[in-house]
């Protein structure tokens, strides 16, 4: 075990030295690892030190033309703003509770809806689930999802799809004036299959998916592939663990890989903490953070929970919303708010309902809900 420590905590020194050098040290390390008992690995690997090894020996891999290091993650990105194409995968459609708590999920990844945050919360499902997600953007931009999740042995299979549109709008030329009988309509969309384990002693997740994305932008249609991957400790006690490194780019350069590292705590008295490290290709690094209190549950309704997130989001400009300018925080950029039921009801199929409410400052709103369903 500590051979196999060793030459992963080389490989992360060579991966600041050398961004290009290969993934074979990081599978050597994955292979003798695997003749650790579960108890020894626990007591061995600390969450925070398994997250940047595996993603510092995960970040080798040559994606196509393409690859990642952890390094590279400590950079301001400022001249990569505005670069990215396939700006879908930044909506968070789907996952009403991940907007609602900042973005701040990636420790908290728990079924069909964390495949686009962390693919490694499948696994914690021993349901099959089924989703449905409706999003309304600004711009008129509206969008769906899908998604579907079935259970193995200590594993799970995960599909997921999203369709977004943006309204017709004028036409003009480089005057400025509108071209008669012209309109453009803008969609975008993605398909997702992930695939994720657990070891026998549900504690410890991995994760990796790979998903096509393809834009439609009036004169201009492009498509791409990119992977995901993910894992999750759950500590004995009240922690929880997460990293993600989504979006990597098989064939092109330009989608918006994103890393996502994090931690949550779970109170006694049912409230939540979260809070997430997030770097993505085109932005500088970004912080979000969550709060979720889960009221007594209901009897034949469920759990009802309030969720409050914060987002160090760029400035906006002045929020519309009423309920904001009443409580002063109508030029505070950054919040989210949302709401929640999870009910164990047979009649209502063990369903769950989020939705949240994301404000955008003068840009507008954005609005989520998702109800899933396991049986």
């Amino acid at each position: 075990t500590a051979s196999g420590m060793v030459k992963g905590a080389q490989s992360l020194v060579q991966c600041f030295i050398n961004p290009d050098s290969t993934a074979e040290s990081g599978i050597k390390f994955f292979q003798e690892g695997s003749t650790f008992d579960d108890r020894k690995r626990r007591r061995f690997l600390a969450p925070p030190i398994l997250s940047v090894i595996v993603l510092s020996l995960l970040g080798n891999l040559e994606l196509g033309t393409w690859s990642v290091c952890y390094a590279g993650l400590f950079d301001t990105r400022e001249s990569y703003v505005g670069t990215s194409a396939a700006q879908i995968l930044k909506l968070g459609a789907g996952n009403a509770e991940a907007m609602a708590q900042g973005r701040s999920y990636v420790a908290l990844a728990d079924g069909v809806e964390s495949m686009n945050w962390n693919p490694a919360g499948l696994a914690r499902s021993n349901n099959r689930e089924a989703s449905v997600g409706l999003i309304s953007w600004v711009d008129d931009m509206k969008g769906h999802f899908i998604g579907y999740n079935h259970p193995f042995m200590h594993s799970n299979l995960g599909l997921s799809g999203a369709y977004v549109t943006m309204g017709d709008f004028d036409v003009r030329d480089v005057q400025g004036l509108p071209l008669s009988g012209q309109s453009v309509f803008v969609r975008m969309g993605y398909l997702n299959a992930s695939f994720a384990w657990s070891l026998p002693s549900e504690r410890f997740y991995l994760g990796a998916g790979a998903k096509a994305v393809f834009e439609d932008l009036y004169e201009s249609n492009s498509a791409y592939t990119a992977a995901d991957v993910g894992l999750l400790w759950l500590m004995d006690g009240n922690w929880q663990f997460g990293a993600s490194m989504l979006n990597l780019g098989i064939d092109a350069q330009d989608i918006p890989w994103s890393f996502r590292g994090g931690a949550a705590y779970n109170f006694p008295e049912l409230v939540t903490l979260s809070a997430d490290y997030i770097q993505d290709r085109d932005s500088r690094a970004r912080v979000g953070a969550g709060l979720i209190i889960d009221f007594p549950e209901i009897q034949d309704l469920g759990i009802m929970s309030l969720r409050v997130g914060y987002y160090t989001a760029d400035n906006q400009g002045e929020s519309s919303l009423g309920f904001l300018k009443n409580l002063k925080l109508h030029q505070t950029s950054g919040l989210s708010y949302g709401l929640g039921m999870d009910s164990m009801s047979e009649s209502l199929h063990h369903m769950s309902l989020d939705y949240a409410l994301v404000p955008l400052g003068a840009l507008g709103t954005a609005h989520l809900i998702n109800v899933k369903f396991r049986f």
